[in-house]
């Protein structure tokens, strides 16, 4: 019998079928060997693979997507509650909410729908790190 040998466009379909999972469902708190079973692969293999193609671990990618999606709900929904946005993103709990909003945004959630509706500056980023960007005159090249 012969193996197929798994190549990098391989794992990077199974990870992206992975991804559109978690965007597609941000209420759920998905388990990793839920996810691994969904690509046929050992929770730790699909941890090391998942790691190493997006660059954070399963639990710290969706609970960025989650947070950075609460915090475009504050600001674009102004209607909808906290409480209701908390649910839709997956927390189960206001305390557990605000302070993982707090640690990345580095703001409660009410603290930071406050700010934007003074109109005050906001820094977008995650976790208060900020890009550094670098324009560079690059040599030209034919394609």
């Amino acid at each position: 019998m012969k193996h197929k040998q798994i190549t990098k466009n391989d794992y990077l379909e199974r990870i992206n079928e992975i991804l559109f999972n978690i965007h597609g469902d941000l209420q759920k708190n998905f388990l990793v060997e839920e996810l691994a079973s969904l690509v046929a692969m050992s929770p730790f293999h699909f941890n090391r693979i998942f790691k190493e193609l997006v660059g954070e671990s399963v639990h710290a990618y969706s609970k960025r997507v989650k947070l950075e999606h609460a915090a475009n709900l504050l600001l674009f929904n102004p209607q909808a509650t906290i409480a209701h946005i908390m649910r839709e993103v997956g927390f189960s709990s206001n305390a557990s909410f605000s302070q993982a909003f707090k640690e990345n945004f580095g703001v409660t959630p009410t603290k930071w729908r406050e700010v934007d509706k003074a109109n005050e500056k906001r820094d977008f980023t995650f976790s208060q790190k900020s890009l550094h960007v670098k324009i560079q005159t690059m040599p030209s090249f034919d394609v």
